[in-house]
Formats: structure tokens, C-alpha cells, sequence
């Protein structure tokens, strides 16, 4: 387990911030969007979680009929530009490298090519930059029918529960978040990378908000049996940056 540092200076060199998290972080998306311009969408990223907490409409893929509103229409400012794969709880995506995919109206991830198990969390903005910028970066060494765990918190909240996954028989066919002390289970949504043997997945964070205690992640292969899980503990302090990593 890994903790992320949650205070980033503008003023070092982006590469040796880039070389740092590639260092501490075992398995997970690499920072970019952070270290390039923390401060500048930190506020308007609480600001969307918090709406999306709240369970305002467009929040989250399942809701989203279309390409969310901020992508833009027809004139908008990406222009030609493909909007986001927007996914499900519990279904299972494919994407090209570097195709976005909505996780809410805030976030977006991208899969890279390059690497391994390399892909980023950005702010829809800054997707194009954080994933150039990641191209270069290593990323994790999963290891074969494993998952890795990221949790981000926000006002003493998980604001984001998802990870990685790499498997020789192809993406699971669900993987799944079991709360604590609870009889009831919640589905994410599995992104698999064209052709490669990896992907991630994700918890609607409409979800997210509603683990306080700890959970259980758990990975079925296409025969509906667990093929690898990580537990979880939610901190009782309040860090909106605090990222955990467990191979």
C-alpha cells in the first residue's frame, strides 16, 4: 500500500514529479493532471463530486443518454472531436488507446498504449495534455489475473474507488465493490484496452460517497469465478488527495 502525496509544487520540474509518482505508486494512473494544473481545477473538480454526491441528472454514465454536456455539440470547442465512451455500472467496455471515457461530468480516463497498465485520470479539459504528457511514463507491472486498488477521498468521503485489472483470459465479466458489514454488493465498470490483456474499472461515485467504513473488491473471470480481490479501509481523516494502492 502506497499513500500518494497530496501536495504537489507547481514550481518543481514536471518531470522529476512525473519520475516521483512513477517511483511511489505500485499500480495506478499516473498524476499528470494533477501535477500540471492541481490548484487551477482542484476547486471545480469538489465542486462537480459534490453536485454528483447529490445525484443531480448527468452525473454518471448510466444516466448519460449522450456524450455528456461539457464535450461540447456540434459547436462546440473540441469540433471534430470524438466525445467520451460513456459506460454502465457492470458493463464491460473496449476502448482504443487513449480513448476518453466518462466516470462523471469531472473525470474522464484514458488507456494508453504505451507502457504498462499506463493510463491517466484527468479533468476533460486537460485530457489531450495529461495523456501526451503520460506517454512516456512506465506505469505499473501488474502482475497476470490481478487487481490493483486507487481510492481518492473527498471531505472525508471516497470520491473515486477503481483500479486496474490484468488478465490472460480476457476482461472480467464483472468486478465487484462489497461494503463492509453489508449484504449488498455494487457493480463497476470494467474498461478493457484493445488487444492487450488489461484494463480498468471504476465505481460510479454516486456509490463511492456512500462507503464510511471499508470494502472488498472482488474480480470474476468469464466463468462468474473470483480470480483475485483487495481489501480496503476507508481513513478516518479527511484527505481528498489520498490515494492508496494495493497490488
Amino acid at each position: 500500500m502506497t499513500n500518494v502525496p497530496n501536495e504537489w509544487s507547481e514550481d518543481d520540474s514536471l518531470l522529476v514529479e512525473l519520475r516521483h509518482a512513477a517511483q511511489e505508486v505500485e499500480a495506478g494512473p499516473v498524476p499528470v493532471d494533477r501535477i500540471v494544473r492541481r490548484g487551477r481545477h482542484l476547486r471545480a473538480r469538489r465542486r462537480a463530486l459534490a453536485v454528483g454526491s447529490a445525484g443531480a441528472a448527468g452525473v454518471l454514465g448510466v444516466v448519460l443518454a449522450s456524450a455528456p454536456s461539457w464535450w461540447g455539440g456540434e459547436d462546440g470547442a473540441r469540433g471534430e472531436a470524438a466525445p467520451p465512451v460513456v459506460g454502465a455500472p457492470g458493463e464491460v467496455l473496449e476502448v482504443g488507446p487513449a480513448e476518453p471515457v466518462a466516470i462523471n461530468d469531472a473525470l474522464v480516463v484514458g488507456l494508453l498504449a504505451e507502457g504498462r497498465q499506463n493510463y491517466v485520470l484527468s479533468s476533460p479539459d486537460s485530457f489531450d495534455e495529461a495523456v501526451e504528457e503520460a506517454r512516456g511514463v512506465s506505469g505499473d507491472n501488474l502482475g497476470v489475473d490481478s487487481i490493483s486498488l486507487h481510492l481518492e477521498m473527498d471531505e472525508g468521503e471516497p470520491s473515486l474507488i477503481g483500479g486496474t485489472w490484468r488478465s490472460d483470459d480476457g476482461p472480467p465479466s464483472r468486478i465487484e465493490v462489497l461494503p463492509h458489514g453489508e449484504s449488498t454488493t455494487v457493480e463497476a465498470t470494467v474498461v478493457a484496452l484493445e488487444g492487450e490483456d488489461w484494463g480498468v474499472y471504476f465505481l460510479d461515485p454516486l456509490h463511492s460517497s456512500e462507503i464510511d467504513t471499508g470494502f472488498e473488491v472482488v474480480a470474476y473471470d468469464e466463468e462468474g469465478a473470483p480470480f483475485d480481490f483487495a481489501n480496503c479501509c476507508v481513513p478516518a481523516n479527511d484527505n481528498e488527495d489520498l490515494g492508496y494502492e494495493v497490488p
